[in-house]
């Protein structure tokens, strides 16, 4: 909820600085969506220089990521597996 001071005690800025920040906070994630979309659709024209270095870079940030990949997926599986089998191979308990 927004809390917004007495108007007779808060200058201006106070309730715009209090309505923007609700406005942040409750739709940031919109905001940054909205601005990627914006970004990435209608991009400016780039004057760069790439230069030979930067796909050694590019190769290894890949080469990682699908190392990383394979050992998230290995250990899911691996605790999907043991949850599998603990839940339709358990041990017959011994009563007493």
């Amino acid at each position: 909820m927004i809390k917004l001071p007495p108007l007779f005690f808060a200058p201006l800025h106070v309730y715009l600085t209090n309505i923007l920040e609700f406005l942040i906070t409750k739709f940031s994630k919109y905001i940054v969506l909205s601005i990627s979309i914006f970004l990435v659709f209608f991009p400016e024209e780039g004057y760069a220089y790439i230069d030979p270095g930067a796909g050694s870079s590019i190769f290894q940030v890949v080469v990682a990521s699908l190392v990383v990949g394979f050992f998230v997926i290995k250990t899911a599986f691996g605790k999907i597996k043991m949850w599998l089998g603990r839940v339709f191979f358990r041990k017959k308990q011994k009563k007493d």
